[in-house]
């Protein structure tokens, strides 16, 4: 019985080596991508011992990896029923539901993996992930703020979460998240990009102007950094510093409706109005969004400022067409009334003005032109007054 008894110990000892060594060599095909070989030594496996939990999941992935998605599936199923919530089947379930473009399946699966295995930044990284697919932002912030708090170590999750924050117009939470990732790492090039983006959301043109004078003097070529720089120096009235990177931003893109509008303000500011009007017509013609009455309305200035009151004033009533501002009606009467003799138009569009936009903001203008309508009319009045008798019908 004894001699029995050490029969079976030894014989179950071999098959357990045996089994042992089948698996590690299982591990190796997957190492070295050779899955067919792989699934055929994990199924060898699982069919000799069903109750092997990994020979199942390796299996399940040996066939996922060779893209039989609807197979391996069933297997993974097949493993969340039997072993319910352990985390490998309930994670290649996500990618196996992503992959065949079942994202609520997917999502079910994910919730529940974030359930199981709460600390797993991992987890919470491909639930915001799946998030992003369903058009759920707050989902995926709040997936991506846990995953960073479990491993607030992760660079890249944190500078994923500070782009996302960017996206999403939270730019004072791009420029804190990634303020700590600077007390990790001072010189990360992706905590200073999302830096620079975050400032500039924020209206701090110094701070982005630092940080990406810094990419242009290591030579860093990055054309968001080079855009910043120009947009900074335009923001804080530096018209003359910016024009020399607006013309290498236009030079290396393709044609943008906004670079050739900017760079007609500066050269407006810098009193170039030949070359403002070129830009603002340019933009003009690029242009297919709504800013079009804004260009038409700085093209108008140029004209008038430059002394062509009558292109001004087709201009600036092309601005009306797209954009009713009141500073652009202001501009239009004020056209009319320095270049017609006959002051109608004039007095149509003051009207027009102080009828409308009778506001605190445009206090000054607005009595300017009370002032202009009174003015017209009294020399209108005055010359009616004055003239000859046979003249009137």
């Amino acid at each position: 019985m004894k001699k029995f008894y050490l029969f079976l110990f030894f014989t179950f000892s071999i098959l357990s080596i045996k089994a042992q060594s089948s698996f590690t060599e299982g591990k190796i095909a997957l190492s070295e991508s050779e899955y067919v070989r792989a699934e055929q030594i994990f199924e060898k496996i699982y069919n000799s011992d069903t109750t092997n939990e990994s020979s199942l999941y390796y299996l399940a992935y040996s066939i996922y990896k060779q893209g039989k998605l609807g197979i391996a599936d069933k297997l993974v199923e097949h493993g969340n029923s039997k072993y319910q919530n352990n985390t490998r089947f309930l994670q290649l379930g996500v990618k196996i539901a992503s992959d065949r473009g079942y994202n609520k399946k997917a999502m079910d699966l994910n919730l529940k993996w974030c359930q199981n295995d709460s600390s797993n930044s991992n987890a919470f990284y491909s639930l915001g992930n799946l998030a992003g697919k369903l058009n759920m932002p707050g989902m995926m912030v709040n997936a991506w703020q846990i995953a960073l708090k479990n491993n607030p170590n992760d660079l890249k999750m944190r500078s994923r979460l500070g782009e996302l924050y960017l996206e999403l117009r939270m730019p004072e939470f791009a420029d804190s998240v990634v303020s700590i990732g600077f007390l990790q790492d001072p010189e990360n090039r992706k905590f200073k990009i999302i830096k620079a983006k975050a400032s500039y959301d924020m209206k701090e043109y110094d701070v982005t102007k630092d940080i990406t004078d810094e990419f242009l003097a290591s030579g860093d070529t990055l054309f968001s950094m080079l855009q910043l720089n120009a947009f900074s120096l335009y923001n804080t009235g530096k018209y003359e510093e910016a024009l020399p990177l607006l013309d290498i931003l236009i030079e290396n893109s393709k044609p943008i409706a906004s670079l050739f509008y900017i760079r007609g303000v500066c050269l407006k500011e810098t009193d170039e109005y030949e070359k403002a009007i070129e830009n603002f017509e340019e933009a003009i013609k690029l242009s297919i969004d709504e800013k079009i009455g804004t260009y038409y309305a700085s093209l108008g200035e140029s004209l008038e400022d430059e002394g062509s009151y009558q292109k001004a004033i087709a201009a600036y009533k092309k601005a009306t067409e797209y954009e009713v501002k009141d500073i652009v009606i202001y501009q239009l009467a004020r056209s009319c009334d320095l270049y017609y003799k006959d002051k109608t138009p004039a007095i149509h569009y003051y009207t027009e003005y102080t009828e409308k936009y009778d506001t605190i903001n445009n206090k000054i203008y607005h009595e300017y032109a009370q002032r202009r309508i009174r003015e017209i009319k009294a020399d209108q009045f005055m010359q009616a007054k004055d003239m000859p008798s046979d003249t009137i019908n």
